[in-house]
């Protein structure tokens, strides 16, 4: 965003330099971070004096393929790593860490959790909406309306489940909750049912068709 900024408006040229090796080396990481045998992302690792080691025992993270892959063009992930590469990092996501799926008929998951989510079965209104802007990006990139049917899908089940009416101080007001349930999240926070600033304002951004990884608004990756 920044790079496309300096050069539209032709300021700050001198540091364009910079910019562009920031994002190589962010490239450089998220590439690294891809785990091949598990087809997904990892969340991070640790510094060992000088030494940086992937983590073998981090919990798998939602958010870490869904606003990677938001931010990451799908298709040039493809070309990383192989032919439907992002779309296998999808379904492992929901394999690990969807809410209520239905694997044989549709493929589809009402939602998604934080981390793996067969026993928790956790309902989460931000992560969920993450994902659905990441399908409407899919969607867009592989000019393939079948995403938007699954984004809309669970976009459905987070007004049944997650939408709910309440009252702040003294203020009656709708809004969506951060989570179906308690649960501690292995990130290092709780999650709860209560309503949510993070989920809401999702929520309006989803509902409004504004992709906020994208200047502008839209369903796109490149610039």
């Amino acid at each position: 965003m920044l790079k496309y900024i300096l050069e539209q408006k032709g300021i700050y040229l001198d540091k364009l330099a910079d910019i562009n090796l920031l994002l190589t080396n962010i490239e450089s990481y998220i590439k690294l971070s891809y785990d091949p045998v598990n087809s997904y992302f990892r969340q991070g690792g640790s510094y060992y004096s000088t030494q940086f080691q992937w983590a073998t025992s981090t919990p798998f993270s939602v958010d870490c393929q869904t606003w990677l892959m938001s931010v990451i063009n799908p298709l040039l992930i493809d070309q990383w790593f192989g032919f439907g590469a992002s779309q296998n990092i999808w379904r492992t996501t929901k394999i690990l860490g969807g809410y209520n799926c239905n694997y044989q008929a549709t493929g589809y998951c009402e939602g998604v959790g934080f981390t793996n989510n067969n026993v928790e079965r956790v309902f989460s209104g931000e992560w969920t909406l993450g994902a659905i802007n990441m399908l409407r990006i899919f969607a867009a990139e592989y000019s393939n309306p079948s995403f938007l049917t699954e984004a809309t899908f669970m976009r459905d089940h987070i007004e049944t489940q997650l939408v709910v009416n309440d009252n702040i101080a003294g203020v009656p007001v709708t809004g969506v909750l951060y989570a179906n349930k308690r649960y501690y999240i292995p990130f290092g926070w709780w999650a709860n049912r209560v309503l949510s600033t993070a989920s809401t304002g999702w929520t309006a951004l989803v509902d409004r068709n504004y992709n906020l990884f994208y200047l502008g608004g839209a369903y796109r990756v490149n610039y």
